[in-house]
């Protein structure tokens, strides 16, 4: 079965533990971070990263979270954001719309944040002050635990938009959102049906069908009446489903562009 989603973020693993060892590998990877503050009590640290080059941490000090790590034809220092958008960017890169991401370039003391086209400049730590912070903090894991599926919207500017867990574990655990621009609600789910022509998604107002033929529309059914929907592009519409829609609008996705 061909995928209607966008898969948008990678899993992220959970660790209370120290992320730096006893080992001359782990020393030595500790020597090659770098910790940057805006001054602010928000802090990002770029660590190596031995197949994408680097990868990132965002916390207030103490506590970090993972950033997800982009796709892997793209360094560690870009990471995805759809709240920002920078239409500067190759929105083809390797197969990767890179305007959808923001990114961390360090040089001379300082991190280049930039997200959206904007870039703001944050302090690096002295070496031993980077290093004590790094070898005694929390990982926690992205808080970003669901990935864009599938969107639709009627004539009338009702959306239809469904997400999922973006983990292995939770890929078959589905949301159906329809409302307004900036107005979404979850709908109560019944029942959801996936097979080789596609995906129904039973609510208790009605029945969503996408239709894996590109050439066929998704169709909303309520009280035996089937309303035609058009079929709206996820991957061209992440900074809407992310700004506008209303379904994420109150999350914290804790990347360097969080309070930027």
């Amino acid at each position: 079965m061909r995928p209607l989603f966008l898969a948008l973020f990678f899993p992220a693993i959970a660790s209370a533990d120290p992320i730096f060892g006893k080992t001359l590998k782990d020393r030595m990877e500790l020597e090659k971070s770098v910790v940057c503050t805006n001054g602010s009590s928000h802090y990002v640290a770029v660590l190596p990263h031995e197949k994408q080059i680097s990868h990132l941490l965002y916390g207030d000090g103490k506590r970090f979270f993972q950033v997800s790590l982009p796709p892997w034809t793209v360094s560690g220092n870009y990471f995805l954001d759809p709240r920002y958008l920078d239409k500067s960017r190759n929105p083809d890169f390797r197969g990767v719309d890179m305007r959808l991401y923001s990114s961390i370039e360090v040089a001379d003391g300082v991190c280049s944040v930039e997200c959206g086209g904007k870039t703001a400049k944050w302090k690096a730590l002295p070496p031993a002050e980077a290093s004590a912070m790094l070898s005694s903090l929390d990982v926690l894991p992205s808080p970003q635990t669901r990935e864009a599926y599938a969107l639709a919207r009627d004539q009338n500017g009702v959306y239809y938009y469904v997400d999922r867990g973006s983990s292995e574990e939770t890929k078959k655990s589905f949301h159906v959102y329809i409302g307004p621009k900036g107005a979404l609600k979850l709908q109560k789910m019944k029942d959801v049906v996936s097979d080789s022509q596609g995906e129904i998604f039973a609510a208790r107002t009605g029945t969503l069908r996408f239709v894996l033929d590109k050439e066929s529309d998704p169709v909303w059914i309520a009280e035996g009446k089937q309303k035609k929907l058009k079929r709206v592009s996820v991957m061209e519409n992440l900074p809407l489903i992310y700004t506008e829609l209303g379904v994420y609008t109150r999350q914290r996705l804790e990347t360097p562009c969080e309070d930027f």
